[in-house]
């Protein structure tokens, strides 16, 4: 939904006193905000393979699969310059007091048509680019993304998020326009934990560490193809969690006659903060294919993450997962999704929204292999 702040002074009145609550007056000709979203819920049935002291093994249950409300102002400045901002919330209709504002992709920066785009705020970075085309079709659960073994590493039993698995606080990112087939973006986050702590204490032994997190992604795109790479340094303040290192290469080709193939290929170690000796690392990799006719797409995606070159054997994980989306109009669709992640004996590896959720599964003990079934609803604004 688009709105012309300028011409339609009574629709944004009624827009930012409940969206925004900032009066109509703040607002001139040129500036446009834009709302959109998603709602994307599920029932699932959730069930868990050799099971680790648990009392029940399986469960029904509603799912949310990153429901939001998504604010864009553009304010053009003359000359191809804009000032832009973005907000999105998630709104998460399976519990009471599911929605948070802000908490989603969020910044503010400037647009020149000519020389690209600067943005401040919270900003997604290295862990969402992949081939895998579950996240943004239609209705598929979440569950299914390959993110929830590409974006993880096992550390001494713990499933280790690289680059968070979500967004990164703190975060200065420029994004170049298209140059022929090439474009590119550079982002660097004063501290990708939380809020900056470099000053350490006032008085007494200081030992904090400063940290700062850096991701540099190009790409190069052609009418039907795209491939990319993605770099991920980072330490935290403090030292006290270890030193991340993630290297990524992704690529899919879109045929003419409805199918999808892509692959995508991660190196993601973990280092101690003060030795900078290796903690864990491993390889993984993963290939999608998709074939959409009609308001039909069918799509499966085979995701392996190898053994952990210092933890050793028995720390591998696939992820099958399959799913079938109708389209019942170009903003509601329904799916079906199955998704098994298998994991070795001492691996921890999780479906992706459940590893980020609150849940009794969030965490997994070594060996246990979960699996979802879902039936998905997704409407579109």
């Amino acid at each position: 939904m688009r709105i012309n702040l300028g011409k339609r002074k009574n629709l944004v009145l009624a827009a930012v006193t409940v969206a925004l609550t900032a009066p109509a007056s703040a607002f001139a000709a040129g500036t446009t905000l834009t709302i959109t979203g998603y709602f994307r819920v599920g029932i699932e049935s959730y069930s868990i393979s050799n099971s680790v002291g648990r009392a029940n093994s399986s469960q029904f249950r509603l799912t949310d699969n990153s429901s939001r409300i998504d604010f864009a102002v553009n304010e053009d400045l003359g000359e191809g310059l804009s000032a832009i901002a973005y907000v999105s919330s998630r709104i998460n209709p399976t519990t009471t007091g599911g929605s948070t504002w802000g908490t989603g992709a969020t910044w503010v920066g400037l647009r020149d048509e000519r020389w690209g785009t600067v943005t401040f705020g919270n900003k997604d970075l290295h862990y969402y680019h992949l081939s895998d085309t579950v996240y943004v079709t239609g209705a598929t659960a979440e569950d299914a993304w390959a993110v929830g073994l590409l974006s993880y590493v096992n550390n001494a039993g713990k499933n280790q998020a690289i680059a968070s698995a979500t967004r990164t606080p703190n975060t200065v990112e420029y994004v170049s326009p298209t140059w022929g087939l090439f474009s590119f973006s550079a982002a660097w986050s004063a501290n990708r934990a939380g809020s900056p702590a470099d000053m350490g204490p006032a008085a007494g032994a200081v030992t904090t560490r400063r940290g700062d997190a850096w991701n540099f992604a190009p790409q190069l795109h052609g009418g039907n193809w795209v491939a990319g790479y993605s770099y991920w340094r980072s330490k935290a303040d403090l030292g006290a969690e270890p030193d991340q290192r993630s290297d990524r290469l992704w690529g899919y080709y879109q045929f003419p006659q409805g199918f999808y193939v892509g692959l995508t290929w991660d190196k993601s170690k973990l280092e101690n903060a003060a030795t900078g000796a290796d903690i864990a690392g491993r390889n993984a990799w993963s290939i999608p294919v998709a074939y959409s006719w009609g308001s039909n797409r069918i799509g499966y995606t085979y995701t392996r993450a190898d053994d952990d070159k210092v933890l050793g054997s028995g720390t591998g994980a696939k992820l099958n997962a399959i799913y079938y989306n109708y389209a019942l109009s170009k903003r509601t669709q329904v799916a079906v999704t199955y998704a098994h992640l298998n994991n070795d004996s001492k691996a921890v590896y999780n479906l992706y929204s459940t590893s980020l959720g609150s849940t009794d599964v969030a965490t997994l003990s070594p060996g246990e292999s979960p699996r979802a079934l879902q039936v998905t609803l997704n409407l579109s604004f």
